[in-house]
């Protein structure tokens, strides 16, 4: 079934909730991230919104975020939001646990994809970013990072070092094709600790000059156990946090 076209309007993102359903066969997961790569790039890259997937033969059906104007030459798809009110029930979460939420009714303050569903979008993706407010700010560069899927994978289990990332900026502290330092084991939702970089020896450490400390080290991104309420991903009990898979064209 052919896809109606996405048109870009200014909007809040919030009240721009656009389905546009498939009848997919029985193998919609292995070749779901392909269909919408292809169906934004077709559309020259102007597109954005919640796609609705639908599978005939399980009569089953999940929504999920699609961006392809944030960034020149990428597409990326959401595998998860959370809200700041609702990190207690992520920050355990590593990603290569299944913790499927909202996937029939999409959510920003909590929504994840399966397990078998990040597997097949990070299958065709090349890059991960990380992202604070996308549902009120859309991209704001400030709080934000992105790097090579290949550099970290989060779907492989553990990880506890610097990391090389294209891009970082926690609180206004910068850094371009430097390494960062990156955790995630589990029971830990993976994350940046700006506080510890130093530590590890990372070349991002100009954000732990105003690191939180305690009570266990600032975590950025994820996690959570530790915040600080400079970081937009955290200045209050609605602020968001997404994390993306991405294709570089």
């Amino acid at each position: 079934m052919e896809v109606p076209a996405l048109s870009c309007v200014k909007t809040p993102i919030t009240s721009l909730i656009v389905r546009a359903q498939w009848d997919i066969t029985a193998d919609f997961v292995k070749n779901e991230e392909q269909h919408l790569v292809e169906h934004l790039q077709k559309n020259g890259g102007s597109n954005f919104g919640v796609y609705q997937l639908s599978n005939p033969t399980t009569i089953s059906m999940y929504e999920v975020f699609c961006d392809a104007i944030s960034e020149e030459g990428f597409v990326w798809t959401l595998i998860e939001s959370f809200s700041r009110r609702n990190k207690d029930e992520f920050e355990d979460k590593a990603f290569f646990r299944d913790y499927p939420k909202n996937q029939e009714a999409f959510k920003w303050d909590r929504f994840r994809l399966s397990l078998p569903r990040m597997i097949a979008t990070a299958n065709r993706s090349t890059h991960v970013r990380a992202t604070c407010n996308f549902n009120t700010e859309q991209l704001q560069y400030k709080d934000y990072f992105r790097a090579k899927l290949s550099e970290i994978d989060v779907l492989r289990l553990s990880f506890d070092e610097c990391k090389k990332v294209e891009f970082i900026s926690i609180r206004g502290y910068n850094c371009t094709g430097c390494t960062a330092f990156f955790f995630q084991k589990d029971g830990y939702h993976a994350h940046s600790d700006s506080y510890w970089a130093p530590a590890v020896k990372c070349q991002f450490t100009s954000a732990s000059a105003d690191a939180v400390k305690s009570p266990g080290g600032e975590d950025d991104f994820g996690c959570y156990q530790t915040v600080n309420p400079v970081h937009r991903c955290v200045s209050s009990d609605d602020s968001t946090t997404q994390w993306w898979f991405g294709v570089h064209h």
